[in-house]
């Protein structure tokens, strides 16, 4: 055979060189590539700086003054943002509404005070209905910590935006208005809302932030010296320092002009400042509905990009020619620094793949290597840990939970559900815990969470928390339960069963029997995760849940009633209430709530039959007291 042209046997032999070097180590794979990307790099940007520079720092600096607007602006956004969500905060915080209608001005501190604290808020005023100050919060200027001022106050009823809320002015964007006011404390970007109790204007809450303030969180965000003017072109707020106003205050017609043309960064001028001379970017002050309260601005010094010069693209070039030489000496240096542990993990990763668990790799350096083999060293760790973490899980939350959980039905923001909840209660418990021993008050507790969690777990309830002495369980969530009130039904009677037959074999062995209530309420709750990232609970929230441990409190008041439900779950009972036995016990008083509700006594079961569904007829809320359902 006549051998191949020698074109066609280096293309033959392409992929087989690209299979070798894919094949090679670690180090060159690494090592070449980079090397050859540093010189191309350094090369290309030489030439690109040399050809471009001498016109693109103009550019540059336009650009950089126009971003550097841009992000002003959008501050101001935020900050409104801000405000508005630390007022939504104050506004719908419980008992604020009824306080301010009131005119406790002990009670609005006692609400208003913590809030402000944790939202570091500038100023914060509750303004009441007619107009008069009865809360006030001031942060001190002149204090180098968190601090503020609660005597100060002010005419609120002659500031614009509060006159508009107390009218019930709205605007495309709501109930909700800004102004900078100037106050005794200082110029302030004020945003306010109503406050209303039942759908009422009840008084007004304001939010502000210090105008000085504003302007160095501007120039942060947009790393450019920000002046906030007033609409007549006088210095609010400036970043900058000291300024001459006769030659840094904008001209009132020039003012007038930026306002009317509402072009975004369009208008400029040249600015001088002690030395230093600046090109200065402005634009209206808006805030919500596009309301224009003055003007802002952002500078630039020109002595930090466009002073440059030939002298400084020759150094350029040197520097770029010695960063050549540094890249490539460096990148052999931490390219063998690197391989080493790298090749350390590969081996102890096959270890671990073999089921060697006490595979460990030493740990060399405090980077991103070093975090690795920290975060191997861990993993392995954690695979030591899994079927005991597993086990923990368990008996930490229910089965349903767990399951639940880990399989991602349970909605980590929460969902809104109809369960049915079941609150009970040991009777006399403080007597009891003062009067044995510790160790005697676990062990008899434990024996009554017990029955509570087998009763509950053999109807497919969710043993929710334990608080002490008082247990919250939950039917329908996590898992859907089309007859959660019937199955929690049947779970307080287990419950009862079962305590009696405990109470049997405590008084047999010369132990005082347990007491309990047991309250079971029907409505729709929030339920899902709560917590930090760190802890989550699973839990439900919301005035069903109150109400049943409220009937629960009940069962004292009523003597031989152990167990009581509300109107509620015996409709959602459906025919299922056909199962059971009932008492009316008529209307009753649930604390917390203005009117009455017509509770039921549950005697015993009526039939021994499952539960079939949750369809519940009407039952008349004023029914006498008298045993209703199903006689066998």
């Amino acid at each position: 055979m006549s051998a191949l042209p020698a074109a066609e046997s280096n293309r033959a032999d392409r992929p087989g060189r690209l299979r070798r070097w894919f094949t090679l180590r670690l180090r060159p794979k690494l090592i070449i590539p980079y090397v050859l990307l540093a010189i191309a790099v350094v090369v290309a940007g030489a030439y690109f700086i040399a050809q471009t520079m001498a016109g693109s720092l103009q550019a540059r600096f336009d650009q950089q003054l126009h971003d550097s607007g841009v992000q002003a602006s959008d501050g101001i956004v935020e900050a409104e943002r801000s405000q508005l969500g630390t007022l939504r905060a104050i506004a719908h915080t419980e008992g604020l509404p009824q306080a301010v209608q009131q005119g406790d001005a002990a009670a609005v501190q006692s609400v208003v005070l913590p809030l402000t604290y944790n939202t570091g808020a500038d100023c914060v005023d509750v303004v009441s209905r007619s107009g008069a100050g009865l809360f006030t919060m001031h942060r001190r200027s002149d204090a180098s910590e968190l601090a503020y001022r609660l005597d100060e106050t002010a005419d609120y009823g002659a500031w614009s935006l509060v006159r508009r809320i107390l009218a019930g002015e709205t605007d495309k964007l709501g109930d909700k208005f800004a102004n900078l006011v100037h106050t005794d404390w200082g110029d302030v970007l004020y945003v306010a809302g109503p406050i209303k109790a039942d759908g009422e204007l009840v008084g007004v809450v304001l939010v502000g932030t210090y105008l000085d303030q504003l302007a160095l969180h501007l120039d942060e965000l947009a790393l450019a010296r920000v002046t906030l003017y007033d609409r007549e072109g006088r210095v609010l707020a400036t970043s900058m320092g000291a300024r001459d106003p006769a030659s840094t205050n904008l001209d009132p017609a020039q003012a007038q002009a930026i306002l009317a043309d509402q072009d975004t960064l369009v208008h400029r001028r040249p600015l001088t400042v002690g030395s230093v001379d600046y090109t200065e970017v402005l634009a209206p002050l808006q805030v919500r509905s596009g309301q224009d309260l003055g003007v802002l601005s952002v500078a630039l010094s020109r002595n930090l990009v466009v002073l440059a010069s030939e002298p400084l693209r020759q150094w350029l070039l040197v520097l770029l020619g010695t960063a050549l030489a540094a890249i490539i000496i460096i990148g052999l240096v931490l390219g063998a620094r690197i391989t080493r542990p790298l090749l350390e993990l590969v081996q102890a990763t096959r270890q671990v793949s073999e089921g060697n668990l006490d595979a460990l790799v030493p740990v060399r350096s405090e980077d991103e290597i070093g975090t690795l083999a920290r975060a191997f060293n861990g993993m392995v760790q954690g695979l030591r840990e899994r079927e005991f973490i597993k086990d923990a899980f368990g008996r930490l939350v229910t089965r349903e939970v767990r399951e639940q959980i880990l399989s991602g039905e349970v909605s980590l923001h929460g969902e809104k559900r109809v369960v049915t909840t079941l609150f009970t209660d040991i009777r006399e418990f403080t007597r009891l815990s003062e009067r044995f021993d510790p160790t005697v008050v676990v062990q008899f507790l434990n024996e009554y969470f017990t029955v509570i969690v087998e009763a509950v777990e053999l109807y497919g309830g969710t043993v929710n928390k334990f608080g002490g002495d008082s247990t919250l369980v939950i039917f329908g969530a996590p898992q859907h339960q089309s007859d959660h009130a019937c199955r929690t039904i049947q779970a307080s009677l287990e419950i009862r069963q079962r305590l009696g037959e405990l109470n049997a074999r405590r008084i047999a062995r010369g132990d005082v029997p347990i007491h309990t209530g047991i309250g079971i309420n029907t409505g729709e709750v929030v339920a899902g995760t709560i917590g930090s990232e760190q802890r989550m609970e699973y839990t439900v929230i919301g005035d069903a849940v109150n109400i049943s441990a409220r009937i629960q409190g009940l069962t004292k008041d009523f003597v031989g009633h152990d167990i009581l439900l509300s109107q509620s779950t015996y409709e959602a009972l459906g025919p299922d209430h056909t199962l059971f036995r009932f008492q009316n016990l008529g209307q009753a008083a649930i604390r917390g709530k203005r009117e009455p509700a017509t509770l039921y006594a549950l005697i015993d079961r009526a039939v021994n039959a499952p539960c079939q569904t949750n369809q519940a007829p009407d039952i008349a809320p004023d029914a006498p007291a008298e045993e209703v359902g199903h006689e066998s």
